[in-house]
C-alpha cells in the first residue's frame, strides 16, 4: 500500500489499516513522522525561515529558541495524542502488549485527528475566524481517535 492508501484506509477502513500496521511493523510510525514533518512545513514555514535567518544573522541561541517554539506549536498536540494513544492501547492489550506494535497502532489511530485538523484549518481559511470551529474540531478529533483506539485494542488483544 502507498502512503495515500494507508491514510485513506485509516480514515475509511480502520480495521484494514490496523491489520496492515500489525503485518508491516514500523511503517505506520514512519508514516506519522513523515506526516508530522509535512504538517510542520505547511503550517510553520514562515517561522522556520525566520528561525534560520535568526541563527545566521543574530546567533544560534535566539534562533534555536524560535525553532523550538515552531516545533512545539506544530507538534505538541500530535505527540501527546500519539503517545497517549500508545499508552491506552498498551494497557488495553493486557498481556499481549508490545510497545512498538502498539505505537504503530496509535499512529494509525492518530490519523483522523490530523485529518480533522487539516479540514478545520482549511475551513477556517475559507470562512474566516470563528469561535466555534476549533472547539468543535477538537471534540470530533478526540472522539474519532477514541473510537480508533478501541478498535486498535481489539486488534492488539488478538495477537498471538
Amino acid at each position: 500500500m502507498s502512503l495515500a492508501e494507508r491514510i485513506g484506509a485509516a480514515l475509511v477502513r480502520p480495521g484494514d489499516a490496523f491489520a496492515a500496521s500489525e503485518k508491516d511493523r514500523g511503517r505506520a510510525g514512519a508514516d506519522a513522522f513523515v506526516l508530522m514533518g509535512l504538517k510542520l512545513l505547511c503550517l510553520q514555514l514562515p517561522a522556520l525561515v525566520a528561525a534560520a535567518w535568526t541563527i545566521l544573522l543574530i546567533g544560534p541561541g535566539m534562533g534555536f529558541g524560535q525553532l523550538l517554539g515552531a516545533l512545539d506549536q506544530a507538534w505538541r498536540v500530535d505527540v501527546l495524542l500519539i503517545f497517549g494513544a500508545t499508552f491506552v492501547i498498551a494497557i488495553g492489550a493486557g498481556r499481549r502488549r508490545d510497545w512498538s506494535r502498539d505505537f504503530d497502532l496509535a499512529a494509525v489511530a492518530w490519523l483522523p485527528a490530523l485529518a480533522v485538523a487539516v479540514a478545520a484549518t482549511l475551513l477556517s481559511s475559507i470562512v474566516g475566524p470563528t469561535t466555534w470551529l476549533r472547539p468543535a474540531a477538537t471534540v470530533v478529533a478526540l472522539v474519532w481517535v477514541a473510537v480508533h483506539c478501541a478498535l486498535a485494542i481489539r486488534v492488539a488483544r488478538r495477537r498471538a
